[in-house]
């Protein structure tokens, strides 16, 4: 795959994503956490791959940013831990909706799907799960014209 066709979209959310790369649980608190948090990339990347092949996935990085340009719900506000990763595609407008919105499949597919909460979220969720619209939206896309 030449990673010049590929058509590229950035993710920013306010759940824990860290990719820790431990699978089992043990008897670890530290661990746990660690399992949880890989839970919650896996989920990531299971929903990515619903509609296509993911293809130069990033792994998520996590920074202290003040929110208020992000576009999150208006729950959230201040200066938040917020999870960012790109990745890539080889069909363009696979995540289009309607005509015009070039990440609504992503917002439709993400929407009130579980998480893991608890973890190192600088936030607190009132449901548990991605949302993708009102005050307690914790999730969001965008793509990126030119490349990553």
């Amino acid at each position: 795959m030449n990673f010049d066709d590929l058509y590229y979209y950035q993710v920013f959310t306010l759940v824990d994503i860290t990719e820790t790369k431990v699978y089992h649980t043990t008897n670890s608190q530290d661990k746990d956490i660690k399992r949880n948090q890989q839970r919650n990339w896996d989920t990531v990347v299971q929903i990515l791959g619903l509609r296509c092949q993911v293809f130069d996935l990033t792994t998520p990085t996590a920074e202290l940013s003040d929110i208020k340009n992000l576009f999150f719900g208006s729950d959230f506000s201040g200066i938040q831990k917020v999870w960012s990763f790109t990745f890539g595609v080889d069909r363009p407008d696979i995540f289009r909706s309607n005509n015009y919105n070039p990440t609504g499949a992503l917002f439709l597919d993400f929407d009130n799907v579980p998480i893991i909460t608890g973890l190192t979220e600088t936030v607190n969720f009132k449901i548990p799960v991605f949302r993708c619209h009102s005050t307690q939206k914790n999730i969001t896309f965008s793509s990126l014209k030119n490349g990553k």
